[in-house]
């Protein structure tokens, strides 16, 4: 399930940022900032939100993928702790890519922006991870933590480690509160 798992999370990369650009840009380019604005909402609860929808909709595209490791334990022996642990990681992968794409949606009024953004912002630390073995091995022990891959792959072996847990949910909690930021700047405009 490992290929299975990078290929699902390359596929999240994409479709991530192309499910937020529109969160709150479109808000912004449409003019119905100003209706939202008059809800008796406050930006907390906008973002989280906005945020709440892009995790619902991550969540279902991963349920739409749960078919096929259920089509591999039927033709052999498979251990469902890897599987669960593994979905749980993109789970949480994708969370924190939909914050940080909520924040960017929340920079810009084009959606366009912000799609290329968040794909920016999603891209760097992943291919890092991708390019770490033509780092020179002195440097790996500084470079690894800075990619996504080294918090996500001790989910995908089975391994539910408190500090990918941490580093996914102190980045979502991050990305959210510049979301809030950015969005209470563009308010008082």
């Amino acid at each position: 399930m490992r290929s299975t798992f990078f290929w699902i999370q390359a596929g999240l990369l994409l479709g991530v940022p192309a499910l937020t650009m529109g969160l709150l840009a479109e808000e912004f380019r449409a003019g119905t900032m100003l209706l939202l604005g008059s809800l008796p909402l406050s930006p907390v609860e906008l973002v989280l939100g906005k945020w709440g929808y892009a995790v619902v909709l991550v969540a279902i595209a991963l349920l739409l993928t749960a078919p096929w490791p259920v089509l591999l334990w039927s033709y052999g022996a498979l251990d469902p702790g890897p599987v669960f642990a593994g979905y749980l990681g993109l789970l949480l992968a994708g969370v924190t890519l939909g914050a940080v794409g909520t924040a960017c949606s929340a920079a810009t009024d084009s959606q366009v922006v912000a799609f290329l953004s968040t794909l920016a912002l999603a891209l760097v630390p992943w291919s890092v991870g991708l390019a770490l073995t033509a780092v020179p091995a002195a440097w790996v022990p500084v470079i690894q933590p800075l990619t996504v891959a080294h918090y996500l792959d001790p989910f995908s072996a089975g391994v539910l480690e408190l500090r990918g847990v941490v580093f996914f949910g102190t980045a979502t909690a991050v990305a959210l509160r510049v979301a809030v930021h950015l969005l209470d700047a563009r308010r008082l405009r």
